[in-house]
């Protein structure tokens, strides 16, 4: 890992097999949309709605740990572990059916998928977001064939930064830790990665309080055309490779 970082910091990605991309606050501003269906199970227990600027510091932890923070802003005491069925039922009911609404991929998300797919390099998404509801996102977005791994909240491994999910994409995606970029936004990914033994670099625009710089990540970009422009220096156009 440290001969990984040192070649990170003087941009050399020669060694790049595989990036795997977080989602929200990463790829995607999911914010508007996550806060409609939080706001939904809130109105249901007659509790007022919240706003898109403060629900995006809550995201990033899965629904359940979501509508516990809402809540908790509140001053109403919920555990995530212990969810009242209807109420989770109810987010994920709107959610699956309203997920890309109002949500937008980020600038340059396009065009850093299209020259990686283009220089062979494998793609995963690891995701603390439900599996089916990631699904649809990147099929809504055009995107989902481009991903030859996707592991949601709901594929049955625990979530990040528990590394057992971001595992089974690399194993999906047939290739070494070492081989891999993580790219997320929070510090919850960067303790994924690190937890897996990933290389990672955070976005600087997402969800996360704390200033990216001080997150422990490898790198900081922001923005994609930065990621792309140094990957595009290092990783050899080859042909593309049949799934």
């Amino acid at each position: 890992m440290d001969k990984i970082a040192k070649q990170i910091a003087k941009g050399d990605y020669s060694w790049l097999e595989a990036v795997v991309f977080d989602l929200d606050g990463t790829l995607l501003d999911s914010a508007p949309d996550l806060t409609a269906a939080l706001n939904l199970v809130l109105e249901m227990q007659g509790l007022s709605p919240l706003d898109v600027d403060k629900v995006r510091y809550m995201i990033g932890a899965g629904v359940p740990k979501l509508i516990e923070r809402g809540f908790r802003e509140h001053g109403v005491s919920l555990d995530a572990e212990n969810i009242d069925a209807d109420l989770l039922d109810a987010f994920l009911s709107y959610y699956d059916a309203h997920a890309a609404d109002l949500s937008k991929v980020y600038p340059g998300t396009y065009g850093l998928i299209e020259m990686l797919c283009n220089r062979s390099v494998r793609i995963g998404l690891c995701t603390n977001k439900p599996t089916e509801a990631t699904r649809a996102i990147l099929s809504s977005f055009g995107i989902e064939d481009c991903f030859d791994s996707v592991i949601g909240g709901t594929s049955g491994f625990p979530k990040k930064p528990d590394p057992a999910g971001l595992k089974a994409c690399l194993k999906e995606l047939g290739v070494e830790a070492s081989q891999t970029l993580y790219i997320g936004d929070s510090a919850t990914d960067v303790k994924t990665a690190r937890n897996g033994g990933l290389p990672v670099v955070v976005m600087s625009y997402g969800y996360e309080k704390i200033p990216a710089g001080e997150l422990g990540a490898d790198l900081v970009f922001d923005h994609f055309m930065e990621l792309q422009t140094v990957l595009e220096k290092n990783v050899k156009l080859r042909p593309h490779k049949e799934a």
